[in-house]
């Protein structure tokens, strides 16, 4: 890997989760406590959880969670990093190619991805700290 691809290797934790409507409806779909965590290593493989806090039940633990882990390549040209689905909680993604437009800012990453939800358009936003760095070793 070299360029930004580089920067990508570590371990991430959530530091917010974020959904804006075409209208600048802005919400935070799992609180404004959610937890996660997102690895990629420096071999083409990842894996993300997000998560709200406080879910009951199996019907709300699905609801409140995503999660998924495959391989990824990044395209630096179109400011994309693609997640290869291997494994989701959501069926539909297995096999699927999740594109997500990144930017780097100090020890923080944020990716966005533009979704339609129920016939309507949105941007999902997660933002993204820097826990520790293969490359620090």
């Amino acid at each position: 890997m070299a360029g930004d691809a580089e920067l990508f290797a570590g371990v991430w934790r959530l530091v917010s989760y974020e959904t804006r409507e075409a209208d600048g409806a802005a919400s935070q779909p799992f609180g404004p406590d959610a937890v996660g965590m997102l690895i990629y290593t420096r071999d083409g493989s990842m894996s993300g959880q997000v998560m709200r806090r406080g879910r009951e039940g199996r019907e709300a633990g699905a609801e409140g969670y995503i999660a998924y882990c495959g391989s990824y390549r990044v395209d630096e040209e179109a400011g994309e990093v693609i997640h290869r689905v291997e494994a989701s909680l959501y069926p539909g993604w297995v096999g699927s190619e999740q594109r997500r437009e990144y930017a780097f800012a100090g020890t923080r990453l944020t990716l966005s991805a533009k979704l339609r939800r129920k016939g309507r358009q949105i941007v999902s936003r997660l933002e993204w700290e820097r826990e520790r760095n293969p490359l620090d070793r």
